[in-house]
């Protein structure tokens, strides 16, 4: 998990062809290439969203420290991660929205993301059940 957290600081690091390389679309490489702080923006949304699951991740499988809430969190953690494994290809090959279609043409990043998504989820599941 703090891989991929880290993966989002770096693509805002990297910059447009970060963006372009790691699915974002050539929108946002565009607008990140022309100054607008909207993919930036959005990336360190998602970047603080991983942080704090990595967190909540660290503390319940540690029992360093406790935090409220911390199975709730981890479940719908493994919900939304084992959704994006299995809906995120259905989804973008069944819409015909311009980023959709980009994305068609990326048919090895759609299946590695969506088994690394499907992965981490299984593995939260697996933690919770335990």
């Amino acid at each position: 998990m703090l891989l991929i957290t880290l993966l989002h600081v770096a693509v805002i690091i990297g910059g447009a062809s970060w963006y372009r390389f790691f699915g974002a679309g050539e929108k946002m490489a565009r607008l990140h290439e022309n100054g607008s702080p909207y993919p930036t923006l959005i990336t360190v949304f998602v970047t603080a969203l991983l942080l704090i699951g990595t967190l909540y991740t660290y503390c319940a499988y540690s029992n360093v420290c406790i935090l409220l809430y911390s199975k709730e969190v981890l479940i719908v953690m493994s919900v939304i991660f084992i959704s994006r494994g299995l809906f995120f290809i259905p989804l973008m090959l069944s819409v015909s929205h311009p980023y959709c279609k980009e994305l068609k043409e990326k048919k090895l990043f759609l299946f590695i993301s969506s088994l690394i998504s499907l992965v981490v989820g299984s593995i939260y599941m697996m933690g919770i059940i335990n």
